[in-house]
């Protein structure tokens, strides 16, 4: 007796699909490709200079600064924070993608790799093109070490970044979200000075107000944080969020002031505590409250509470 013949289900007119479920090695290409892609935006501010390291206090022989090597990353005791945000921007900007991705667990590793291969490339490159042209001395090394290891910092804090950003809770990754928010700011200031190149009018003016943009998108990242979750975890990511928003541009002026400082600290008899404690007291100086920290703080205060209200009026009618 032959079984019978079960013809398939043709959907009837407005019925919808099922969704089509994508491979482990679709959604790991497509996160291989947004974590390339996020790395290379990240690094955009530097990328569209003429990308000559910049001038170094102990390089090997003088040359002005168009004879300087190509780099791919401002390797100084000047940019130390703008490397930071090229990196992180592109790292947090991976880990949203990722999140924002249907299926985001193959993704996430291959927005990983990706997003790895920019980073390392560049900084091999860089590192190896500073170690190559910097003085043969003790100083030199020293000045070498210091750059490389601020550099390495700066790729464990992006390590961590892009997975929690990707994957981690909210409460969790808002002091990671906000600290790129913050850093955005940097990122935008060097984008349209073109790293200290351009001087016209609309690139001063979009440096300067870049701080603002930053504050936004502090807010919004805890407007995004309130959409769900318990008022306590909130709260405490709020803060934080907050509290980072304040502090970081403070750490930003006392790295900047222990940058720029160290040239001339060389002759002090104890250079580094030299160094160190004219950047604390610098640091505690940018904490004091001033009409723009104060100003900050309340943009993102504004946009955070009017964008958690919508984001929750939203959730509830989900």
């Amino acid at each position: 007796m032959s079984s019978p013949t079960i013809a398939p289900h043709v959907p009837a007119d407005g019925d919808t699909p099922p969704p089509r479920r994508r491979s482990p090695a679709a959604a790991l290409g497509t996160g291989l490709l947004v974590g390339i892609a996020a790395g290379v935006v990240g690094l955009l501010p530097w990328l569209t200079t003429d990308r000559r390291l910049p001038l170094q206090n102990l390089w090997s022989e003088q040359r002005l600064p168009g004879e300087m090597p190509v780099s791919l990353l401002p390797l100084s005791q000047y940019y130390v924070v703008p490397v930071l945000a090229m990196m992180l921007v592109g790292a947090v900007l991976a880990g949203l993608v990722v999140r924002a991705l249907p299926r985001s667990g193959p993704a996430l590793g291959g927005a990983f790799v990706g997003w790895l291969v920019v980073a390392l490339a560049a900084s091999g490159q860089s590192a190896w093109t500073v170690a190559e042209g910097i003085e043969r001395s003790s100083r030199g090394e020293i000045y070498l070490y210091a750059v490389l290891g601020a550099l390495a910092a700066s790729l464990v804090v992006c390590f961590v970044a892009l997975p929690v950003s990707a994957r981690g809770s909210r409460p969790a990754a808002v002091p990671w979200l906000a600290l790129a928010a913050v850093l955005t700011g940097s990122w935008l200031g060097v984008f349209a000075t073109g790293f200290g190149h351009r001087f016209d009018e609309s690139s001063r003016l979009a440096a300067t107000s870049s701080h603002w943009v930053a504050a936004a998108l502090v807010g919004v990242t805890l407007a995004w944080c309130a959409a769900r979750g318990g008022w306590g975890s909130l709260a405490a990511a709020w803060f934080v969020g907050l509290a980072l928003l304040w502090v970081v541009p403070a750490a930003v002026t006392a790295v900047g002031y222990a940058g720029g400082s160290a040239r001339s600290a060389q002759h002090a008899p104890d250079p580094i505590r030299d160094l160190a404690s004219g950047g604390v007291r610098v640091f505690l100086r940018a904490l004091e409250p001033s009409s723009r920290t104060l100003g900050d703080l309340a943009v993102a205060l504004v946009v955070g509470v009017l964008g958690a209200v919508l984001a929750r009026a939203i959730t509830k009618r989900a």
